[in-house]
């Protein structure tokens, strides 16, 4: 892990990186997209969140009018976001975000950034990486099947 390779107002910290690095996503339906179980991927797929900024919990209803700011940037780029959540492990906290994928890369990290997210994650066929939404450096990596 990598927290000294992130650019950012805010310093994340190795605690707060390793929650990133450990977190399950999954969809409407349960599948696991990063995490025991993963489903495959034919895609590289880019997850973005506009909730809680810097990891500071924000009222539910702050949280949904960001994220619906970002559904619709998202969209209005002509793509379809796929609605996920990422959670840790024990499910001790979740976050609402998007999936997209054919993205560009500093797009993704615009949106996270123009957000106050510190990273977004890139899901691989076989890798889930936490990528710095200010530096654009890979801070940490594990295989995206748990």
């Amino acid at each position: 892990m990598r927290p000294d390779l992130h650019d950012a107002p805010h310093p994340i910290d190795v605690g707060l990186l390793a929650a990133y690095v450990a977190t399950e996503v999954v969809d409407e339906r349960g599948s696991v997209w990063s995490g025991a179980g993963a489903v495959p991927l034919e895609h590289d797929v880019w997850v973005v969140t506009a909730e809680n900024p810097f990891s500071q919990k924000q009222d539910e209803a702050v949280n949904a009018a960001a994220m619906a700011g970002l559904r619709a940037e998202i969209v209005a780029v002509g793509l379809e976001p796929v609605v996920l959540v990422g959670r840790a492990p024990d499910l001790s906290w979740s976050e609402d975000c998007f999936g997209v994928r054919d993205v560009d890369p500093d797009t993704v990290r615009a949106w996270g950034r123009d957000r106050g997210q510190h990273a977004v994650f890139l899901l691989t066929a076989g890798e889930h990486h936490v990528v710095s939404c200010w530096s654009g450096e890979i801070l940490a990596s594990r295989p995206r099947g748990g």
